[in-house]
């Protein structure tokens, strides 16, 4: 979307939400509030379909609310939708490591890769200890964590199959603009080189980079079999994304629609979850008919035991102390 076209359309949901403020008072239409929804992703993905659901929910449970669901990075990627729902211009949004990274760094382990090997991990980390550091940095910024879904493991494609850390050796890789990605795949002798979501598909096209890494259902709404032959089933990261709300406009709902308003962004997160872990196997399936080659005898282990010296480096100089003892009580907790 160029620039002015995005500029404008950005404004005029200003103008819409204005009204409300930070104070959480009514739109123009009556007692109804607005509610922005916004993601930087293509239409069909799993959350999308979670918020077009959640946007039918808000106008179905009462009439408190109507909403609008902006995909695509319509609104802007994911550090713009961040500081929109900062800043009330947004209510519903999603962000991912990247976003975790800058407002949550000195507590995030679970999105260092080749770290962890059980997802169950995810949940016990972000109902704990580590969790609730997490959601009082990002309150700071005025967002609410309103929970997480789970987007499927990472996966690496490229045009020339990956099994071990030699057959990384070289090979430009797009990553998010995640330091500790970054120092990592590098430890893996790759080339991290950060491009926007929005800019994969051309990235890979074009030869900016030579492979990339995300889900399969993410993987699969880029159509990257145009552009991309392997997905080498790497596993690196257990990945989901962060659902945001904005603090002070959510704590000013009166009651009964703050119960609503919870009530359809929980029920839209789960839903987002199952959407992914029902239609994963259908999309690898799609992708194989259409071309795309899955590499399943990844070492996972010789990949995992070339990147330690980095991860532990990350677990015990960039995290707070105790993040490390807490992520070792969790682990040990599964054996």
């Amino acid at each position: 979307m160029k620039m002015a076209v995005k500029i404008a359309l950005i404004l005029s949901i200003l103008a819409l939400v204005g009204a409300q403020g930070f104070a959480g008072g009514g739109s123009e239409r009556g007692d109804q509030r607005l509610v922005v929804l916004g993601s930087h992703i293509n239409p069909g993905a799993p959350e999308n379909r979670a918020m077009n659901w959640m946007k039918e929910e808000f106008e179905k449970r009462g009439n408190a609310f109507r909403a609008e669901v902006y995909e695509s990075s319509t609104l802007g990627n994911e550090q713009e939708l961040f500081e929109q729902t900062q800043r009330v211009q947004a209510h519903v949004t999603i962000g991912g490591s990247a976003i975790q990274d800058r407002y949550a760094r000195r507590y995030t382990v679970t999105t260092i890769p080749f770290l962890l090997e059980d997802d169950k991990v995810l949940g016990l980390v972000f109902s704990g200890k580590i969790g609730d550091a997490m959601r009082k940095a990002y309150e700071e910024y005025n967002v609410v964590i309103a929970g997480y879904s789970l987007r499927g493991n990472r996966q690496l494609t490229s045009n020339r199959p990956v099994r071990v850390p030699a057959d990384l050796v070289g090979m430009k890789i797009r990553l998010p603009e995640n330091r500790v990605w970054m120092d990592v795949w590098s430890a893996l002798g790759a080339l991290p080189t950060p491009v926007a979501s929005a800019e994969i598909f051309n990235a890979l096209q074009t030869g900016v980079v030579e492979a990339q890494e995300n889900p399969i259902s993410s993987n699969h709404q880029r159509a990257s079999w145009e552009v991309q032959k392997y997905t080498n089933m790497t596993n690196h990261v257990y990945d989901y994304f962060i659902w945001q709300v904005p603090k002070n406009w959510t704590e000013a709902l009166p009651a009964d629609q703050r119960k609503i308003f919870d009530g359809v962004v929980q029920d839209g997160i789960q839903r987002s979850t199952d959407i992914t872990l029902e239609m994963e196997s259908e999309f690898r399936a799609d992708m194989i008919r259409r071309g795309m080659v899955y590499i399943d005898d990844v070492n996972f282990k010789a990949l995992q035991t070339a990147a330690m010296p980095t991860i532990e480096r990350v677990l015990s100089q960039e995290l707070e102390p105790w993040v490390k003892e807490e992520l070792q009580r969790i682990l040990a907790s599964k054996r």
